[in-house]
């Protein structure tokens, strides 16, 4: 609780500067006449008045720069704490510390996937179902907006697509990030395999549309697998598709 006081203290004094000095450097004193004003609106400010918000704005510049440091520093310990929390498995733990960095670091995609990872986890953990599904539908929102962050980041795809495949049965809505997912990582067969079984299990097209993408991914598997467990179900699968 202390941690949460601590960390929105800080973040609040910063808003707070950057507030102060987007609306102009010390040098111009328009800012500090405009806070004078609100003393007593309707009256001109006395010069004695403005020199004081002055005076108080330009202590405040010199320390700009190490609340800025204190705050990305805070943000930094945070992102590793969260990160050990999920190396020993410690997803609560681990899922307040990546919330904590993210009121810091709002637009950093892995953030979110790592808090979405989680709270995943977090969700096999409940008995209450309301709060399994709650947990599950932080981690979907997560993930998307890892996404939403970085196109290019391609875990949360993959994440998603487990959390619809095994966690949410919405299985069908995997595959457009399962294609994502391959677009960007080309030869993760686990990846392969499953969408290869989307495409043969559920309706996304075409039965001889799905049933070609899925042969294509099958053969792609056993040409680039050297894993035996992958290509002996890879080339089941594919005899399978050939009856």
């Amino acid at each position: 609780m202390k941690e949460r006081v601590m960390i929105r203290k800080i973040v609040l004094s910063f808003a707070f500067l950057l507030l102060l000095f987007s609306c102009g450097k010390s040098k111009d004193n328009t800012l500090a006449k405009r806070m004078a004003e609100m003393d007593n609106p309707g009256a001109p400010p006395s010069e004695s008045r403005i020199d004081e918000y002055q005076g108080r704005i330009d202590a405040l510049e010199k320390d700009t720069e190490s609340i800025i440091k204190s705050v990305q520093d805070l943000g930094g310990l945070y992102e590793l704490l969260g990160m050990k929390y999920v190396d020993y498995a410690m997803y609560g733990p681990g899922y307040d510390s990546f919330s904590r960095a993210i009121e810091i670091y709002p637009e950093k995609p892995a953030l979110h996937y790592y808090r979405s990872v989680c709270a995943g986890f977090l969700a096999q953990a409940q008995d209450d179902p309301d709060r399994r599904i709650n947990y599950l539908l932080k981690a979907e929102s997560g993930y998307k907006r890892a996404i939403e962050l970085d196109k290019r980041f391609s875990y949360p795809y993959y994440g998603l697509a487990i959390l619809y495949i095994y966690e949410m049965d919405r299985p069908e809505e995997a595959v457009p990030y399962l294609e994502s997912f391959l677009s960007i990582e080309k030869s993760h067969v686990k990846a392969m395999l499953l969408l290869a079984g989307l495409y043969e299990n559920y309706p996304v097209g075409s039965y001889g549309e799905r049933k070609e993408k899925a042969a294509a991914l099958y053969e792609n598997i056993l040409k680039i697998s050297k894993d035996d467990e992958y290509r002996s179900a890879a080339r089941e699968r594919l005899e399978n598709l050939s009856e």
